[in-house]
């Protein structure tokens, strides 16, 4: 699977994340959120169901992603995402609360 599938709608970009979102592939998911914070919607929606492999630098990629976009009054949701899930769980370990820093749909 691709590090990032991005799909746009009307209004919103959809995009999915591949299993490995570890720092081996910070600097294309950096480049790609760059990419697509650019496009003409007002929504974006992070698929990150399919993660089995990240650390604190992918957090920060979304926790900078995030701010870039309230700046631009656009919104941020997570989607798909499971209280034991790979994300999850790296974030506890790290000591950082994302129900505070990201909005959440489906659990």
């Amino acid at each position: 699977m691709a590090i990032m599938l991005c799909k746009k709608n009307k209004d919103s970009m959809s995009v999915t994340f591949g299993p490995d979102t570890s720092i081996y592939n910070a600097a294309k998911i950096k480049s790609g959120l760059i990419t697509i914070i650019s496009m003409p919607v007002n929504n974006y929606r992070l698929d990150l169901s399919k993660i089995t492999d990240t650390d604190v630098s992918f957090i920060q990629l979304l926790i900078s992603f995030s701010k870039r976009l309230k700046k631009e009054n656009k919104k941020l949701s997570l989607v798909n995402l499971s209280r034991n899930s790979e994300f999850m769980y790296t974030a506890s370990s790290c000591g950082i609360n994302v129900h505070e820093l990201f909005e959440f749909e489906d659990g």
